[in-house]
C-alpha cells in the first residue's frame, strides 16, 4: 500500500492528476477494508475534490466508511471536504458542522474530532466546547493543544503556557505542540523560554503532527534536524 501511495504522490509531483489517482485505485484493489488503506482512500477523495468533483469525493470517503467503520481519520477528512466545499461556495458551514456532530456520536472518544470541533467552533462557543471535549479527552495531547490555543486567543497567557506544557508532557511526540508551543513563547514569552523549548523539543526528537510531518516529510527536507523542523513549522502558526 505504501508503494501504491508513493507512486500516487510522484505522479502529483508531475501533475498528474489522472495517474495520481489510478495509483490509489489500484492501491484500494477491490477490498480498501484495511487500516492502511486509509491514507489512499483520503488521497484519493483529495485528487476528486482538486479536480473539482466534491460529490465524488464524497462518494469516495462515504465509501470508505463503510468499510472502516468508527474512524477518527476519515471522518475528519469528510468534515474537511465539507467545510471546503462551503467556503469555495461562500456559504454557511452548517453541512460541516452537521456532520461533525455525526462524527462525534460515532467516535465519542477521538481527540482528533473533539480538538477540531474546539478549533472550528464559533468564537463564542469555543469555551463550551472545549469543556465537552475535556469531559470525553482528558489525557489526549490534541485536545490539550486546542485548549491551549484557545487561552492563546483569550489571551490568557499564563493559563496558555500551562496547557501547552501539559500537551508535550503528555505526547512528547506530537510536533504540532512542540511547534505551537514554541510560537506562543515567540509571540509573549522571552529568548530563555523559546531556548528552552528548542532545546526540550530536540531531545524529544517528535515525529508525529498534521503539521509537523508537512514539513519533515516533504521532499528535500529528509535532513532536517527537529529544531529546524521545529522553527519552519512554528513560523507558520498563529492563535
Amino acid at each position: 500500500r505504501k508503494l501504491w501511495l508513493m507512486l500516487g504522490q510522484w505522479h502529483r509531483k508531475a501533475m498528474d492528476l489522472n495517474s495520481e489517482r489510478s495509483a490509489y485505485q489500484r492501491g484500494l484493489g477491490v477490498a480498501g477494508n484495511e487500516p492502511d488503506d486509509i491514507p489512499l482512500w483520503v488521497s484519493l477523495a483529495g485528487v476528486e475534490a482538486e479536480v473539482g468533483s466534491a460529490n465524488r469525493a464524497r462518494a469516495v470517503l462515504e465509501r470508505a466508511r463503510q468499510k472502516l467503520p468508527k474512524n477518527e481519520q476519515l471522518w475528519l477528512a469528510s468534515v474537511r471536504l465539507e467545510r471546503k466545499a462551503s467556503q469555495k461556495n461562500q456559504v454557511s458551514e452548517t453541512a460541516a458542522a452537521q456532520l461533525l456532530a455525526k462524527a462525534l456520536q460515532d467516535c465519542p472518544s477521538s481527540g482528533m474530532l473533539w480538538a477540531e470541533a474546539v478549533e472550528t467552533e464559533a468564537r463564542p462557543k469555543q469555551k463550551i466546547r472545549s469543556v465537552d471535549a475535556l469531559k470525553r479527552c482528558d489525557k489526549d495531547a490534541r485536545v490539550m493543544l486546542a485548549v491551549a490555543r484557545l487561552l492563546w486567543r483569550d489571551r490568557k497567557f499564563d493559563k496558555a503556557q500551562d496547557w501547552f506544557q501539559r500537551a508535550v508532557a503528555l505526547d512528547p511526540d506530537l510536533g504540532d505542540a512542540w511547534a505551537n508551543m514554541w510560537a506562543f513563547e515567540k509571540a509573549h514569552g522571552n529568548k530563555e523560554r523559546v531556548d528552552a523549548v528548542e532545546k526540550k523539543c530536540s531531545e524529544m526528537d517528535p515525529k508525529h503532527g498534521e503539521l509537523w510531518i508537512a514539513v519533515s516529510k516533504k521532499e528535500g527536507n529528509e535532513a532536517l534536524r527537529a529544531v529546524d523542523i521545529l522553527g519552519a513549522v512554528g513560523e507558520k502558526i498563529s492563535p
